[in-house]
């Protein structure tokens, strides 16, 4: 992926509602980190990263980008407000990248290991097609045609396709 650019893009911008705490999960801490720092913290360490985007509610926006400031690597990480929907979220994000390709995370899962990163990222190399170009992570990961569906666990696609 070298001659590509790669945007993470963690989505927090979720209402926890299964959480049942009345707030974003994702700004829980664990073992004196929060949720999201352990995803940020990954995807800063991997080398095949080029930058971070970081997608939340607007009324979150200063808690996002404390932990941002405080998890600050060597990649340039942006905050975007996310939308009513988690594909609203998403198409924000695309919307404001011009990356070759994305990997779009879900920040409630925190154990994402570079090892998938980079196995996801490698599977890009096999597609030929453009509908092809899409791998998916999590949950029955695979390729799949319902980009929204994949898009509640994660996703690795080429940025122009999920952006048409």
């Amino acid at each position: 992926m070298k001659d590509k650019k790669v945007t993470a893009i963690i989505l927090v911008a979720g209402n926890s509602t299964r959480y049942g705490q009345n707030k974003n999960k994702n700004l829980e801490l664990l073992n004196n980190k929060t949720i999201l720092e352990y995803s940020l913290n990954e995807f800063n360490k991997n080398k095949n990263i080029s930058d971070i985007i970081i997608t939340c509610k607007e009324s979150e926006l200063d808690s996002i980008n404390e932990i941002v400031y405080k998890s600050r690597g060597l990649k340039p990480i942006k905050t975007v407000i996310g939308g009513a929907t988690r594909q609203e979220s998403v198409f924000n994000s695309i919307n404001s990248t011009d990356s070759d390709i994305v990997i779009i995370h879900d920040g409630a899962r925190p154990m994402i290991k570079q090892n998938y990163i980079d196995s996801s990222l490698d599977e890009m190399n096999n597609f030929k097609l453009e509908n092809d170009n899409i791998y998916f992570v999590g949950d029955g990961a695979g390729k799949a045609g319902n980009i929204v569906t994949a898009a509640a666990t994660g996703l690795v696609a080429a940025r122009d396709i999920l952006s048409k």
